[in-house]
C-alpha cells in the first residue's frame, strides 16, 4: 500500500473533510483523528490533528492516491517545497499598476474572515515601500497599527468583513471555506473595480489558497474578466497584495480589540490549546448564546470544549 500525506492549515484540512462529508470521530481513544473515509475506489483518506497543526494522509493504491489528492493539491508525487527566495518589498516582481488581495482570520476560531482588494500605481507603490509595507505575517501589530491608516487613507481598497454568524450559515449550506474565499476575493476585486472605475486590463495578483480551476469555478459566473496570476505568499511578490494584507489585518486588530472589551478579557488568536481555554473560561462567564457571535461554530473549539 502506498501514501501520500500533507501538513494543511485548519481551512484546508475542514475542506477536504466537507468534500466527503466525512463523519468526526468522537471516540476519546483517538483525539488525534479528527476523521477517516474509505472511498468506493479504495482509497482511505484520514485527517489528524496534532499540537503542531493539521495532516491528511491519503492510502491506497499508487495511481488512485495520486488521482485523489490531485484534487486538493498540485502535483502530488512531485510536491516539494518552494526553493525560491521570499522577494523583499524593494524588490517586488511587478512594480507597475495593479490590483491584489489578500485574506486574514481564516485559522482563528474567535472573529470572522477579511478579505480585501487594493490597487496601486507606480507613486502608489513608492509610498508603501516609503512605509515599510510587506507581509502583514511578518509585521508586528504595533506597525500595522501604525501603517493601516495611512493605507486606508492614501490607497484605493474594498474590504469585505464576514462575520462569524455569517460564515457559520454558509457552513450549515454546505459552502467549504474554498468557496467562501473565493467568492469573497472576487466580490472584493470586483467592487474595488467598479467602485474606483479602473482599467479591466489590470493584472490581479491573488494570494494562493486554491488550484486557479477550482477557484474560477467556485467564483462562478461573476468572476471579473481583468488577467489573474495566482502565486502561494503572493504577499512576499506583489505589493498589491501585501498591502491588502496589512489592511485586512489592521481591520481584523480593530475588532479584535473591541471584542476583547465587550468580553472583559484578553484573548489568544488561532484556534489552539489557549483559544479553547479562553472560550472556557468565557462560556462559565456568558454562556453559548452570548458568545455564539463571536466564534465560528464550525470549528472544532466551538464542541470540543466543554464546561
Amino acid at each position: 500500500m502506498d501514501y501520500i500525506k500533507y501538513k494543511v492549515n485548519e481551512s484546508k484540512i475542514l475542506e477536504i473533510k466537507n468534500f466527503y462529508r466525512a463523519k468526526t470521530i468522537t471516540d476519546p481513544k483517538q483525539q488525534y483523528h479528527m476523521f477517516f473515509i474509505k472511498l468506493d475506489n479504495g482509497v482511505v483518506v484520514d485527517g489528524f490533528t496534532s499540537k503542531k497543526g493539521y495532516s491528511v494522509l491519503f492510502s491506497g493504491e499508487k495511481r488512485k492516491i495520486t488521482r485523489e489528492a490531485s484534487l486538493f493539491f498540485d502535483d502530488p508525487q512531485t510536491q516539494k517545497p518552494s526553493k525560491s527566495k521570499v522577494k523583499i518589498p524593494d524588490g517586488w516582481e511587478d512594480d507597475k499598476e495593479q490590483i491584489g488581495s489578500d485574506e486574514v482570520g481564516v485559522g482563528d476560531f474567535f472573529q470572522g474572515f477579511y478579505v480585501c482588494a487594493v490597487y496601486l500605481n507606480e507613486d502608489d507603490i513608492k509610498y508603501i515601500n516609503s512605509l515599510g509595507v510587506m507581509d502583514s505575517k511578518k509585521m508586528n501589530d504595533a506597525k500595522i497599527e501604525q501603517i493601516g491608516p495611512l493605507l486606508e487613507k492614501n490607497i484605493k481598497k474594498f474590504l469585505v468583513r464576514i462575520s462569524p454568524n455569517k460564515l457559520t450559515e454558509m457552513h450549515n449550506k454546505n459552502w467549504s471555506t474554498h468557496v467562501t474565499l473565493s467568492q469573497t476575493h472576487n466580490f472584493a476585486q470586483e467592487q474595488l473595480i467598479k467602485k474606483y472605475d479602473l482599467n479591466k486590463k489590470v493584472t490581479v495578483y491573488i494570494d494562493q489558497f486554491e488550484k486557479e480551476a477550482i477557484y474560477k469555478k467556485y467564483a462562478g459566473s461573476r468572476l471579473i474578466k481583468n488577467p489573474l496570476v495566482f502565486r502561494t505568499k503572493g504577499e512576499s511578490y506583489f505589493p498589491s497584495v501585501a498591502a491588502a494584507s496589512v489592511i485586512a489585518r489592521y481591520e481584523f486588530l480593530r475588532d479584535w480589540k473591541k471584542m476583547e472589551a465587550e468580553l472583559g478579557m484578553t484573548i489568544p488568536k488561532g484556534a489552539g490549546s489557549l483559544a479553547d481555554k479562553a472560550y472556557k473560561t468565557l462560556l462559565k462567564k456568558y454562556g453559548k448564546e452570548k458568545l455564539d457571535p463571536y466564534v465560528k461554530r464550525f470549528f472544532r473549539n466551538y464542541t470540543g470544549v466543554k464546561c
